[in-house]
């Protein structure tokens, strides 16, 4: 956010294309208001010899000519220096945060706090001319512990939506939501491997339920890792014993390559749990084509190897 019109509407720095999906985030005035007085009263406790002070440059487009009235009366009280800069770059729980319209306090002393001026804080804010107002403290992208937690929750909740609790993978209607929006994206060259875990039920009959659920999340993991290394790939379970991936941008060589790696991979590792096989079919989404007809023909080339025999790859791939 750049700055307000009249109307209240939002002129932002940079263009930003129809359709793009936004977040906004605003901090009440009153916790800012708040969190600035402590902020004012640590400093002060701290008893520095020098402040540090960066400024980002989206304030100062705010406050234009008046852009030095934020530091301009800390500076009466002591030292300070500082300069303006894009952002604030966060790293929080391995994501990367550029916040913006936000000011950095570094407060520095050598050796033990020395003594320090007292000052009525709330005469001071009474006093001073610096417009602290609603509507522009609601434009200020403010990072809280609160707000933190709130995202966390959000991040949470979209990946336990997305992710199929057992096994960790995606779930059907993720993966199925990627494959249908392959086509607007115009995706090129890409292929569905659809595979079922073979006597899968006479497993569950003869060992149980829970040794059933260990088989499909050592295959999962053992998936997991087989397709790390691949690029352009999305893997998921379909539903029951069934797991789907998509890979793009490949030949057929290739496809036909990874799901051969696929049923010899999983055949060789579930050792360690169960030997067990899959059958496993492969298919390319051809041109113009609907997208169920391809989901469709990978599903028949899977079912195909299972009356073939079991334990082996069917491709209408040349």
């Amino acid at each position: 956010a750049k700055s307000v019109n009249p109307d209240g509407s939002i002129v932002m720095s940079t263009n930003v294309p129809q359709g793009s999906r936004i977040r906004i985030t605003f901090g009440d005035p009153r916790q800012i208001l708040t969190h600035t007085s402590q902020t004012i009263m640590m400093i002060h406790d701290f008893a520095p010899q020098v402040v540090g002070i960066v400024n980002c440059m989206g304030r100062k487009l705010f406050w234009s000519e008046n852009k030095d009235v934020e530091v301009s009366l800390l500076s009466k009280y002591m030292q300070s220096t500082g300069f303006s800069a894009l952002g604030e770059i966060l790293r929080y729980k391995g994501i990367t945060v550029l916040n913006n319209l936000s000011v950095i306090t570094i407060a520095m002393r050598e050796g033990p706090a020395g003594k320090t001026d007292n000052f009525d804080l709330e005469e001071l804010e009474n006093s001073t001319n610096l417009p602290i107002t609603a509507r522009l403290a609601i434009f200020i992208n403010t990072i809280t512990d609160e707000l933190m937690e709130k995202n966390t929750q959000l991040n949470d909740m979209l990946y336990e939506a997305s992710h199929d609790y057992m096994t960790g993978l995606l779930n059907r209607g993720a993966i199925e939501r990627m494959i249908y929006d392959a086509e607007p994206s115009n995706l090129s060259n890409w292929y569905l491997i659809m595979f079922d875990v073979d006597n899968f039920k006479m497993i569950n009959d003869n060992y149980g339920h829970a040794h059933g659920d260990a088989i499909l999340k050592c295959i999962s993991e053992i998936l997991s890792d087989y397709m790390a290394d691949i690029p352009n790939v999305e893997v998921g379970r379909w539903g029951g014993e069934e797991f789907m991936i998509m890979v793009s941008d490949c030949d057929n060589t290739k496809a036909k390559n990874i799901a051969h790696g696929i049923l010899e991979t999983i055949k060789e590792e579930s050792k360690r749990v169960t030997p067990v096989t899959i059958s496993v079919g492969v298919t390319n989404h051809r041109k113009n084509e609907y997208i169920l007809d391809t989901i469709n023909r990978v599903d028949e080339l899977m079912y195909e190897s299972k009356s073939r025999g079991k334990n082996r790859v069917s491709s209408d791939l040349m």
